[in-house]
């Protein structure tokens, strides 16, 4: 049986807000997980604030960093302007290269906050983080993510290797790298969010994707 690449490790404060604001997905960045708890979005001036029942969650792009920096408040009372909070009040910080890679903040569920992060090499990675012990409780390579019934469904992306190849026919895989595709191969698994255990469902198949065109972030200062 194919072997994943790792394993894995370990009130209502919603408001008219001043400025312009909208639920869903992110107008200008990667789209919010589907199934993830809606949010109040509200534009600053140099990021982008998600106002949920328990948390705000403040992104802006790092001037240091690939990625964003992610401040996650957890203000104990309605905030008038989430525009106006001081990153020094933060509850909890998760720098743009923390954990080794561009991260971008995709959407929450309860106190899990995810974080799609790109790494520099082949694919790309989903974190889950729990906002409220500020700790990784989970990630793995990742492909169609989804919320539904409390679990977090998604196509685990395995490493592209000869044994993979030989195991799971992908009979269009030349096909779609002569159009420009990236051809993953991936395993269908299910991620309790509440005991964060995760379930393989043995299905294996492959699927084309966009390919990750962007160079190799640097992760020093610049």
């Amino acid at each position: 049986m194919l072997k994943a690449p790792y394993a894995a490790i370990t009130a209502a404060l919603f408001m008219m807000l001043a400025s312009a604001a909208s639920y869903g997905a992110d107008p200008s960045g990667l789209p919010l997980v589907p199934g993830s708890d809606p949010a109040r979005v509200a534009e600053c001036a140099d990021g982008r604030a998600y106002v949920y029942p328990a948390y705000i969650i403040y992104t802006r792009k790092s001037p240091y960093f690939e990625g964003q920096d992610i401040y996650v408040f957890k203000p104990r009372g309605p905030v008038e302007d989430p525009c106006a909070l001081a990153s020094r009040e933060a509850y909890y910080t998760i720098n743009a290269g923390e954990f080794g890679g561009a991260n971008t903040f995709v959407g929450m569920h309860g106190v899990n906050l995810f974080i799609d992060e790109w790494p520099g090499r082949d694919h790309k990675r989903l974190l889950a983080v729990d906002a409220d012990k500020k700790s990784l409780v989970y990630f793995d390579w990742y492909a169609d993510p989804a919320i539904e019934g409390g679990a977090l469904r998604y196509n685990r992306v395995l490493n592209a290797s000869k044994a993979t190849k030989k195991e799971i026919p992908c009979p269009d895989a030349e096909k779609w790298e002569k159009e420009g595709f990236a051809v993953l191969y991936v395993e269908k698994m299910t991620l309790d969010l509440a005991t964060m255990k995760e379930t393989r469902s043995g299905k294996f198949f492959c699927e084309q994707a966009a390919p990750i065109t962007k160079r190799a972030p640097d992760y020093t200062i610049h």
